[in-house]
């Protein structure tokens, strides 16, 4: 029986107080209703996630409403939804297959790997748990992007500085770092699980296989937080990489 409670939770607009206004957002969320009924559901926005902040952990307060991009309070305030409430998490631009019970199964802990460590558009826990203790220390900490050099350029690009300081870094350094993974109460699934259009590492070797026969869901990667510089980067190399893929498999490869 699953320790983690039956809990699905999404965030939207964290730059503001309207709801979910997007159509593919409103049709991958129904579809993880459709399959959940038996799970209850809770929507974040701004208003009601700034006042689990100042209601329960008043002294990140500061930190939270310093960041500069809305994605960094999106990314940060999960960790401290399943502290406290527990459940899954997953982002909105992620649509769902088939119920998701099993993922958890006697389990405190479930983390969903990326291409290097893990990702943050979905995790579950039981609430409480020490990964997100582990997090909280690590946050203020990673909240700088002081220039420095000659140029006095900031430390880190934008979008590398958001994954550092509140994304998927520092949740694959806190796992690291904790050894939360090597846990028995922490289920470790692959890649294709949640993201199985992405590339992922098998057997030493990076491959990339588009087949969904054994997803529970498909994150559909919207990247809607990128700075406008990144998205032309994306829009350019996106093609690029889909070309890439196509050969290899063209030639016998993954």
């Amino acid at each position: 029986m699953s320790r983690i409670p039956k809990i699905i939770h999404q965030i939207y607009n964290m730059s503001g107080n309207e709801v979910v206004t997007r159509k593919d957002y409103c049709a991958y969320r129904d579809t993880w209703l459709a399959n959940h009924q038996h799970w209850e559901y809770r929507f974040w926005d701004h208003a009601s996630a700034r006042k689990l902040i100042a209601d329960e952990y008043p002294s990140f307060l500061s930190v939270y409403d310093r960041y500069p991009h809305f994605i960094q309070r999106c990314d940060a305030i999960r960790y401290f939804i399943l502290h406290r409430f527990g459940g899954l998490y997953v982002d909105m631009d992620i649509e769902n297959l088939r119920p998701v019970d099993e993922l958890f199964e006697g389990c405190e802990l479930a983390l969903f790997s990326a291409v290097r460590g893990y990702t943050n558009a979905a995790v579950a826990s039981v609430p409480g748990h020490p990964l997100w203790d582990a997090i909280f220390k690590e946050l203020p900490r990673r909240v700088s992007n002081e220039p420095r050099g000659l140029f006095r350029r900031p430390a880190r690009a934008p979008s590398e500085h958001i994954c550092y300081s509140t994304g998927p870094i520092v949740v694959s350094d806190a796992v690291e770092a904790g050894a939360f993974d090597k846990l028995d109460t922490t289920r470790v699934h692959p890649t294709y699980i949640f993201e199985p259009l992405s590339p992922r590492m098998e057997n030493g070797r990076l491959v990339h296989i588009n087949d969904t026969s054994r997803s529970y869901a498909i994150h559909h990667m919207s990247m809607h937080w990128l700075s406008p510089r990144a998205k032309v980067a994306q829009a350019i190399f996106s093609p690029i990489a889909k070309t890439y893929w196509a050969w290899r498999r063209m030639k016998g490869g993954p």
